[in-house]
């Protein structure tokens, strides 16, 4: 499946995104290409131009553009950013849509480094009995976090947001034994040296 995503729609989303409070992951480049599901891929092929170079392109080959009439609606909050307030920050700082997506760019280099520093932190907290609790309680919270996130998606498709996450990690470094329901039938329990799922 082809979408006619630009480096236009990039930064606004970029925009919406940091306005959000959203996380690494979330003021990343729109992956180019991605899995939907069984062998069904979203592909994005001229996120490498702006919107002003796709409507050059038909322009000059004679391309008819059919205008989607909701993108005039400035209560949506897309049209907003894009009439609006890129518009107002490109005539105070000139090419700062090109500067959004190559920081966005930079965005989501940094997240799969921390993607992939994580997975290694993981591994080396995990063994047979669980996580090592000491080992996790030596690192930031951040860290902490990160490893919990990731030990949680083994046993859940739920997504745990920062403020839970955060919580949680606290809960386990300052008391020794604990345990905290994550959804029905299922909690997260630890003593002074593991931390484990339990299934009720």
């Amino acid at each position: 499946m082809l979408t006619g995503h630009t480096s236009s729609d990039n930064a606004e989303t970029f925009i919406l995104n940091l306005s959000r409070g959203s996380n690494f992951a979330g003021l990343s480049n729109i992956e180019s290409k991605r899995l939907i599901e069984n062998q069904i891929f979203l592909i994005r092929p001229i996120l490498i131009f702006s919107r002003e170079d796709t409507k050059q392109f038909c322009n000059e080959m004679k391309i008819p553009v059919w205008e989607d009439p909701t993108n005039s609606d400035l209560k949506l909050k897309r049209n907003l950013v894009r009439k609006k307030i890129i518009p107002t920050l490109e005539v105070i700082y000139p090419g700062c849509s090109e500067r959004i997506n190559n920081f966005s760019q930079k965005m989501s280099n940094y997240n799969n480094e921390r993607n992939d520093l994580g997975e290694l932190a993981y591994l080396y907290c995990k063994d047979l009995k669980g996580i090592n609790r000491n080992l996790l309680n030596s690192m930031c919270i951040e860290a902490r976090c990160t490893i919990l996130n990731r030990f949680l998606k083994e046993i859940s498709a739920k997504q745990y947001s920062s403020k839970n996450l955060t919580k949680l990690a606290t809960s386990i470094y300052e008391k020794n034994k604990g345990q905290i329901n994550l959804q029905e039938f299922l909690k997260i329990v630890w003593n002074k040296n593991y931390i484990n799922f339990e299934k009720s």
